[in-house]
């Protein structure tokens, strides 16, 4: 569910918690879109994707990361951040929905799409150092500075830390 940091299943209740702002009007539409489908009767495939990262991504929050080691040479860390995130590329969202277009079995059922592995901000910050290497610093920042200097973090869940998205 939307910013609770708990894994994703397909058996899972749908959100009905009221989220404040253009967040909660988004999740609520989703929500809503899916309950239409179901009750009009229609053919339907739903994919819920957490966070997608990659080429042609419409939300691209791991580009903040390569904008900080770029502009700054460093990278935001929340130390006290508890949020937990999940992610799935976008090449492979794209397959995904090109195995559901047609497929008789996919009709009439909602898939969460993302991978296996759970992310937080730590794990997530010794994946680009791994993945990068360590040519950037990273500098230690609280939620509360974050939230006080309106610090826009790449992912929610931070017990209040406002994500890029969330602003907007």
């Amino acid at each position: 569910m939307h910013g609770t940091g708990e894994v994703y299943d397909e058996d899972g209740p749908k959100e009905d918690r009221l989220i404040e702002g253009d967040v909660g009007l988004y999740v609520k539409g989703k929500v809503a879109l899916e309950e239409e489908l179901v009750s009009n009767g229609c053919k339907y495939t739903v994919l819920r994707p957490p966070f997608l990262y990659g080429p042609y991504n419409y939300a691209p929050r791991e580009s903040i990361y390569f904008k900080w080691i770029m502009e700054m040479g460093e990278i935001l860390y929340p130390v006290d951040a508890d949020g937990r995130f999940q992610m799935v590329y976008t090449d492979d969202l794209a397959e995904i929905i090109y195995r559901c277009i047609g497929n008789p079995t996919a009709e009439n059922k909602v898939f969460n799409v993302c991978g296996d592995k759970v992310y937080d901000y730590r794990s997530f910050t010794d994946a680009l150092v791994n993945g990068i290497g360590n040519t950037f610093d990273i500098a230690d920042i609280t939620v509360d500075d974050c939230i006080s200097g309106e610090v826009p973090m790449p992912f929610p869940g931070a017990h209040a830390v406002p994500s890029l998205y969330e602003r907007e």
